[in-house]
């Protein structure tokens, strides 16, 4: 009974939070059409940003880097450090309180969501699948063939399990 009361706690607390991102007025323009654009040579500055989600705590104060074009960056640190502060201002889900972060030398003010978001890829620690397919999870948000797919698969090393399987990229 109790473990039932704490799921039920831990639901009801989860749920208030859901529903206040939910309230949460959008800066995006969903309904303008964009071609896609990718960015060829990439290179990501942060210049002296600092951030603060209130006016009461900093989380990121003067923060300067460059992410290259093939780079691979591990942010590492303790809870609290500002590494998912980074990711959600690398995504656009917030502007920096002062600084600035540029993406090819243009501001990232400037510059739309989508164009943002499309040319930056991110492999979380704790990943998550859905209950779909192995290739409906592979092209989640894309419109891509079974070959893309079975490349993406490959450069993952993961094509030689995935091929095993009964249904291969249908399971």
């Amino acid at each position: 009974m109790s473990y039932i009361l704490g799921q039920i706690q831990a639901i009801d607390s989860g749920s208030k939070e859901f529903f206040e991102v939910l309230n949460i007025e959008t800066t995006e323009d969903y309904n303008k059409k964009q071609k896609f654009e990718k960015i060829k040579n990439p290179k990501i500055e942060f210049q002296d940003v600092t951030f603060q989600y209130d006016s009461n705590k900093t989380v990121l104060e003067n923060v300067s880097f460059d992410l290259s074009k093939n780079e691979m960056v591990a942010l590492v640190g303790p809870s609290g450090a500002g590494k998912s502060t980074i990711v959600n201002l690398l995504l656009k889900f917030y502007n920096p309180t002062s600084g600035a972060i540029t993406f090819n030398g243009k501001k990232y003010s400037k510059l739309s969501h989508n164009q943002v978001r499309n040319n930056i890829a991110l492999v979380f620690q704790e990943n998550e699948l859905f209950s779909l397919s192995i290739k409906e999870n592979v092209a989640y948000g894309s419109d891509i063939d079974d070959k893309k797919v079975i490349s993406s698969l490959k450069k993952a090393n993961a094509w030689e399990f995935v091929s095993n399987l009964e249904k291969g990229i249908d399971t």
